[in-house]
């Protein structure tokens, strides 16, 4: 009697896609049999299932269906440059052989545990999916995120990047402020907690300055911004991540942030223009020319015709980029029409939810558009109503 687990998922798999593993008896032939597998979420059985054989001895279980509602999403109202993403599960199945007549549970394998997190890739992706490529442990590990250029940000918005640290210890994010002839002004280090599986970054100029990380004469001498992991003062354990700052006098715009489909955030800042629209709907009712006023009939032009009782008013946003690359546009345009928990940031620490009001978007070329920007509309969550009369 023995159940085997073939396969498990990778480590740290996102949570909204195949969550598979793959097992087999050598007990198949007995009477009535049929494998039941116990999932367990954080270490408590969550639910059981009846599976059967499907290909000669083997079979599959994916808690894709599971873990899709009960992972928990990141947020952004942190307030320290590295805190704990708490976008993660453990995960893991109990594999029962089970057989008789009755039928009753016999020998059982334990899968190893996994970490589900708050995400979702394609298809195509998740073929290839592969949780090293975002762990930290060499200098290519990446972000959490597909921008792979430069883009500008301003001095009070926040800039976000997320990285599975794996409960490394010794751990932290080595961050450079460097002027506008790229030298140095200041650094600092920021210590990671060996506890977290998925670390969250969030840098915001002027908040580093009240915090008194850097003083407002280096913030006002950086231009850029360099951010990397590094392990135990020595090795490099990620890429490097680059910002610049925009200081440029007229800013018409607003700071946009959304979770993209790797679960990490993305922002921009729409540095050209935002213009809000308001579209109403006023509900009415036809009444008849004459009522009645005791015993009297009244032709009342005032109380006839169309009769309003109450508007509901709906705010929108558009937001227009300033010129940007091919690359940049690309990157904006996919991950952020594809993401989800979409944000203003109105002010430091203050945020206001949107959802994206346009429902398809092009890759452009610069090899036949020489000018390139991004025109975003939003609805925004401010939604009101008239009093009802």
């Amino acid at each position: 009697m023995a159940v085997t687990i073939h396969s498990n998922p990778d480590e740290f798999t996102p949570s909204d896609n195949p969550i598979v593993w793959t097992f087999s008896s050598d007990q198949t032939g007995q009477a009535n049999f049929s494998f039941i597998v116990e999932l367990y979420i954080d270490g408590v059985l969550d639910s059981n299932s009846q599976v059967f054989p499907e290909v000669d001895n083997y079979a599959h279980f994916d808690a894709e269906e599971k873990t899709t509602g009960l992972t928990p999403s990141p947020s952004i109202n942190q307030t320290s440059i590295s805190a704990d993403a708490s976008n993660t599960r453990l995960v893991n199945i109990k594999v029962y052989e089970r057989y008789g007549t009755p039928p009753t549970n016999q020998a059982f394998a334990t899968s190893a545990v996994v970490n589900p997190f708050k995400a979702c890739i394609s298809n195509e992706q998740m073929q290839i999916w592969d949780s090293d490529d975002y762990k930290v442990g060499f200098p290519t590990s990446k972000f959490l995120t597909d921008l792979d250029d430069i883009i500008s940000i301003r001095t009070g918005a926040d800039y976000y990047l997320s990285i599975i640290t794996d409960e490394w210890a010794d751990l932290t994010a080595e961050i450079a402020f460097k002027d506008i002839t790229g030298a140095t002004v200041t650094t600092h280090s920021e210590p990671i907690s060996n506890v977290n599986n998925f670390t969250q970054l969030m840098l915001n100029l002027d908040k580093m300055v009240v915090d008194g990380v850097l003083t407002q004469l280096q913030a006002d001498s950086t231009e850029t911004v360099e951010v990397y992991i590094l392990r135990q003062a020595l090795n490099v354990w990620s890429e490097t991540k680059i910002f610049s700052i925009n200081r440029e006098c007229g800013n018409r715009g607003r700071h946009l942030m959304w979770l993209n489909h790797l679960g990490g955030f993305d922002q921009f800042t729409f540095t050209h223009n935002d213009t809000q629209t308001t579209k109403t709907k006023s509900n009415s009712y036809r009444k008849q020319f004459g009522n009645w006023q005791g015993t009297n009939f009244v032709l009342d032009a005032y109380n006839a015709g169309d009769i309003g009782y109450i508007t509901t008013s709906d705010d929108s946003i558009e937001l227009v980029s300033n010129w940007i690359t091919q690359s940049v546009q690309n990157w904006l345009v996919a991950s952020s029409y594809e993401g989800v928990l979409v944000t203003i940031q109105t002010a430091l620490e203050t945020y206001s939810r949107v959802t994206i009001d346009t429902n398809s978007y092009k890759l452009e070329d610069d090899f036949f558009e020489e000018l390139i920007n991004v025109i975003i509309k939003l609805k925004l969550s401010n939604a009101r109503r008239s009093p009802k009369v």
